[in-house]
């Protein structure tokens, strides 16, 4: 209502697209609600453009907008797993989303953000996982991933989202031991997301659940996310 009735106001559209921002992320987690989020995301993402576009020297404008292009990305790839007849369209979404975030948390990066390392890094995944990029390529993107979250600090010390991602970065390249250790770390680090072990079993972790022995520990670690989110 706030924004319906002041929305000619930058901060109240920032926020009502944070809100939609935060309502995407909840709906991504939910099986089934990937289409939702898909609109939520992109009505959010209009909106920051357009707020970018108005105030180009805005960082945290930026950051927004970048933020919910690597949201959508990620979603345009899971949809893509349980689409198959948009799942070439669901791709090239994808690799849109992730080329913007990537040449707005790059130019963070040069500033020495912390923020923009970790999104670049998240952008360089999901460039690596939308079937555009040859392998060797696709290679290079996770192994960039990687160096990114390094210059975070070291691996005990990482968030849980970034522990995730490093952990697709290293199964993209076809590591599993270092792959597990990061997602056993996310769990102590209190990453509570359990749909991003799920539904990238298919996707991000893909080399995970070719090899019956480390398949079974991802689905252990499911198992854990789960009990900390039982009352």
């Amino acid at each position: 209502m706030l924004y319906k009735t002041k929305s000619d106001d930058p901060e109240h559209r920032f926020q009502y697209a944070r809100g939609l921002q935060n309502f995407g992320r909840l709906e991504r987690g939910y099986r089934g609600g990937l289409k939702s989020a898909i609109g939520t995301l992109e009505k959010a993402a209009d909106i920051q453009q357009n707020l970018l576009d108005s105030f180009p020297g805005v960082d945290k404008f930026a950051i927004d907008l970048a933020d919910t292009q690597n949201l959508l990305a990620e979603v345009y790839l899971l949809a893509g797993l349980h689409e198959s007849d948009r799942s070439s369209e669901l791709r090239q979404k994808a690799h849109a989303a992730a080329e913007a975030a990537s040449m707005l948390f790059g130019r963070l990066a040069q500033q020495n953000s912390a923020g923009g390392a970790s999104g670049l890094a998240q952008s360089l995944v999901w460039l690596a996982l939308d079937g555009t990029a040859s392998a060797d390529d696709a290679r290079r993107n996770a192994q960039d991933a990687e160096k990114r979250l390094n210059t975070l600090g070291p691996e005990q010390m990482l968030a849980g989202s970034d522990l995730v991602v490093l952990a697709m970065a290293r199964s993209l390249q076809g590591q599993t031991e270092p792959v597990l250790r990061a997602l056993k770390l996310a769990v102590q680090r209190g990453e509570n997301t359990a749909y991003r072990f799920e539904q990238h079993q298919q996707l991000a972790f893909k080399s995970l659940m070719d090899d019956a022995k480390s398949a079974e520990q991802l689905k252990m670690l499911v198992g854990k996310v789960r009990e900390t989110l039982t009352p």
